[in-house]
């Protein structure tokens, strides 16, 4: 694959050098955890899902987006997910490449289709708190284009047109309640006390299915019922008074929040209605047995669904009706609509409607539906590439916020992957959930809440120890005390290494910043900043000041707002020797690039080179990992984000293409090769008196070795000679505007 895309790329690109190479998605790393190979393994995970049927790609079968909503209006995700159609069969399969059709969306998402065209479209929260609507439409490509159309308004009392009021942290529900032809909506009251009715008016108005946005308050106390935030029931038969006096009912206690799932539970034309609470885990069902166009909700289940497995999942369940088995039939899908509260890993309820007649029977299928098939840490995901075992093949450590059990105690740690493929074709297998026990490790007098590992030789034994950063702050200090080459034995040495301290969420990197041969740290925190410690001691011995050597590193900051930033450091040579790069996710879930100035590592503003490199955008919180996992001489990449899970993408090559053609006028020779650290470089059409810059770097991407050599006379043949462990590497040879890149086999 990835050798196609660069011929591709060859013919219909203008080729020229360009300082950044260009990641895209992949999800075809298998991953296994113990016998079972999972589906989505790089899907990222989920946290807050919501979910709605769209057919993406335009083959008539019903697909299933989700949305996963962030705790910051900017941090949500989309996740799309093709059916293969199979009935009564959960078959899907994940397709991230038809993100890119859907309308950027905040808080909620409600895929329905409103203009009766047989597309679905979609409805979403817009500043100032109202509801927008985006209009999907068929190309001739099959695939889907969305247009805003305009918000939800209504007429009131005094002739004029206002908003349809929706809260941020509400969601509403969509159906046809009359069944007059048109999708009506139901919503809370501003105040959150009573649910309100608003009728839309295209069909009374002569018009088509959804030819208009303009709507009819029709109840503002739609089912006479109330709601409060002190009890999991709603007050039935309840006069409502006025729309004025939302304070005086359910005890004047105002609500602050409510998720919504009309539906018709035994086909009589009445909706039902599915209400999550902010304050509960369950859900209830409102039973309506008024009037087509005078609901009275009469009883009501507070345990729904109490004749199967009642839901219970903290904390504020929003329901979607939702086909998920391909039988025709919509099922029921349950998440939690509260970012970082409550379970983040059985997150995602199925409940199967299994009824034979037209009245709906909800059957509990599984908690974790998608989920299962994820790489799912709970709450984050802080990766890190690194031979594990000894093997010479890439394994991979990722560390977590923890799983959530309730909405106050979670259990963090490391989960080992163990790469079980070979050195061209890698695959991962969970070993470890709680890789060196780091679930009960305290950090100070508290329990850890964030474990985010960083590796690197700090020691100058060759082996690659291990830096712990955690919530408070600090950073702890593992060593490795097995040899280079062998499997690793991580011994805690020193907590709270050095007392170093950068306030909140330590996020560290290892890297030999100003080239003395010394590990020196880069600390990401909480407000977006860099800390820079430098390693001061000696090769064996390092030591670190509890000051920072600056507080302000490259005056880097990818704080998107005046709260958090969530800077997560990485030191990579994204082009095999041209430059070192400075890699900073952010809590948006991007990744910016800055050129690392070693000259300015005490004061001064690196180079910014891209905000949001390769496009990236994974949701919240993003950190990740580099390495060239499969010997191809390109980086692989994963992603982690606050929803627990792990997003893959390639090096395109597409930046190797002026290498490419460059070297067919620079041919390079290197033998032997397996070699045991001396091989010999031989350079066909080397230019006399031309220096030549040869860099070697590891599979991880960093730098190991560099020097610079000047041809003279017709020696074009010139030693490298390396001290290096058995392995694998690459050999980045250039002179003038020419280079190639070449691997190497340490025995």
């Amino acid at each position: 694959m990835k050798i196609l895309f660069a011929i591709c790329f060859l013919f219909t690109s203008v080729i020229a050098v360009f300082s950044q190479n260009y990641f895209a998605q992949d999800n075809s790393v298998p991953v296994y955890f113990g016998a079972k190979t999972l589906k989505y393994p790089w899907a990222g995970g989920l946290n807050n899902p919501q979910f709605g049927n769209i057919d993406l790609n335009g083959d008539g079968i019903d697909d299933l987006v989700v949305f996963n909503r962030g705790y910051y209006d900017g941090g949500q995700k989309i996740l799309t997910f093709i059916s293969g159609g199979t009935a009564n069969t959960v078959d899907y399969t994940y397709a991230p490449e038809y993100v890119k059709d859907l309308p950027d969306l905040h808080h909620f998402m409600l895929a329905i289709d409103f203009n009766c065209d047989g597309v679905e479209d979609l409805v979403t929260w817009e500043n100032p708190a109202v509801m927008m609507l985006y209009v999907g439409e068929r190309l001739s490509s099959g695939r889907l284009k969305y247009t805003q159309q305009n918000y939800f308004t209504y007429n009131t009392q005094s002739g004029n047109n206002t908003n349809i009021f929706i809260s941020a942290v509400d969601v509403p529900t969509m159906i046809d309640v009359n069944d007059d032809g048109d999708v009506d909506v139901l919503t809370f009251s501003p105040a959150g006390l009573r649910i309100e009715y608003f009728e839309n008016l295209s069909i009374e108005l002569g018009l088509s299915c959804g030819d208009t946005t303009v709507f009819d308050l029709r109840s503002y106390c739609w089912g006479d019922v109330t709601e409060g935030g002190l009890s999991r029931q709603v007050t039935l038969f309840d006069p409502c008074g006025t729309p004025k006096d939302d304070s005086l009912t359910a005890g004047g206690a105002r609500h602050a929040g409510s998720a919504l799932m009309a539906f018709d539970e035994n086909a009589d034309g009445l909706k039902e209605l599915l209400l999550g609470d902010i304050s509960f885990d369950n859900l209830v069902n409102l039973h309506n047995n008024g009037l087509i166009d005078s609901a009275v909700i009469t009883t009501q289940d507070t345990l729904f669904p109490s004749y199967d497995r009642s839901l219970q999942l903290p904390i504020f369940p929003a329901a979607f009706y939702v086909d998920v088995d391909n039988d025709g039939k919509r099922d029921m899908l349950v998440g939690p609509n509260t970012p970082k509260k409550g379970y983040n890993y059985n997150c995602s309820w199925f409940y199967k409607d299994v009824s034979s007649n037209n009245n709906v029977s909800f059957e509990f299928q599984t908690d974790t539906f998608l989920v299962d098939n994820m790489i799912d840490l709970g709450e984050g995901a802080y990766p890190a590439f690194v031979d594990v075992n000894g093997d010479d093949l890439v394994d991979l450590v990722v560390g977590n916020n923890g799983y959530y059990e309730n909405t106050t105690s979670a259990f963090p740690g490391l989960a080992l992957f163990i790469n079980v493929g070979i050195a061209t074709a890698p695959a991962f297998k969970l070993i470890d959930r709680d890789y060196l026990g780091l679930s009960t490790f305290l950090s100070g007098v508290a329990k850890l809440q964030t474990v985010v590992p960083a590796f690197g030789d700090l020691n100058g034994d060759g082996a690659l120890d291990l830096i712990i950063g955690d919530h408070v702050g600090f950073v702890h200090y593992f060593r490795n005390t097995a040899a280079a080459s062998d499997s690793m034995k991580l011994v805690l040495d020193q907590p709270q290494f050095k007392n170093i301290d950068v306030g909140s969420y330590a996020k560290p990197e290892i890297f030999d910043v100003n080239g003395d041969g010394l590990a020196d740290l880069i600390i990401g925190r909480d407000k977006g900043n860099l800390h820079y410690f430098e390693n001061t001691g000696t090769t064996s011995n390092p030591n670190f000041s509890i000051v920072p050597t600056n507080s302000n590193f490259g005056e880097v900051n990818v704080k998107p707002n005046l709260f958090y930033g969530e800077s997560t450091p990485r030191v990579v040579n994204l082009t095999y020797g041209s430059g070192r790069y400075l890699l900073v996710g952010n809590v948006l879930g991007n990744i910016a690039v800055y050129e690392l100035d070693a000259t300015k590592r005490y004061s001064g503003a690196f180079t910014k080179v891209d905000s949001v490199y390769s496009g990236i955008d994974i949701g919240e919180y993003a950190h990740f990992s580099m390495a060239d996992i499969d010997g191809d001489g390109l980086l692989e990449m994963v992603v982690g984000s606050s929803r627990g899970g792990l997003n893959f993408f390639y090096d395109t090559g597409s930046v190797g293409v002026a290498e490419v053609e460059q070297q067919q006028n620079f041919p390079v020779k290197i033998y032997p090769n397996p070699a045991a650290g001396n091989w010999q470089i031989e350079m066909e059409s080397a230019i006399e008196g031309v220096p030549v810059e040869i860099l070697v770097y590891d599979v991880l991407g960093k730098e190991i070795y560099r020097t610079t050599s000047i041809p003279s006379g017709t020696s074009k043949v010139l030693q490298l000679n390396l001290d290096v462990m058995s392995g694998v590497y690459f050999c980045r040879i250039q002179q003038g505007k020419y280079s190639t890149v070449h691997r190497l086999l340490a025995q």
